[in-house]
């Protein structure tokens, strides 16, 4: 797998983002303070289970996210299948932009799988050398 360099004007770009077993985990990708408080900021957003309201937060949450991803993951599956599907690709251009609900999610989804998804990238994440 390609790596891709980590931009710091990114905050996202500290963090490795995964949903495993119906749970957000964030983790550091790098040694820094700054990634560290990022990725508990992001677990404690999305595991707040002390409380009640909390807890109904979390999972509402977590259930948009799930929503979020699962249309990303049909439009990328439109777009591998139709030879690149115009409004597939609008579609998913449009999750990645900042504004969008779950972007960081979509962008590091995307970055993890650059190799078959680079054309996405190609503004702002360049591969490693």
């Amino acid at each position: 797998m390609v790596k891709i360099e980590r931009n710091p004007k990114e905050p996202e770009s500290l963090v490795h983002l995964s949903i495993e077993d119906n749970k957000v985990c964030a983790e550091p990708v790098i040694d820094e303070k700054s990634a560290t408080l990022t990725a508990e900021l992001i677990n404690e957003v999305f595991d707040s289970r002390n409380t009640g309201i909390l807890k109904y937060g979390s999972e509402i949450r977590l259930r948009k996210l799930n929503e979020t991803m699962g249309v990303l993951y049909d439009n990328l599956f439109l777009y591998m299948e139709n030879n690149a599907d115009t409004q597939a690709y609008e579609i998913i251009a449009g999750m990645m932009e900042r504004g969008a609900e779950f972007s960081v999610f979509v962008r590091g989804y995307m970055r993890d799988n650059y190799e078959d998804y680079n054309e996405f990238l190609s503004t702002g994440y360049q591969p490693a050398e």
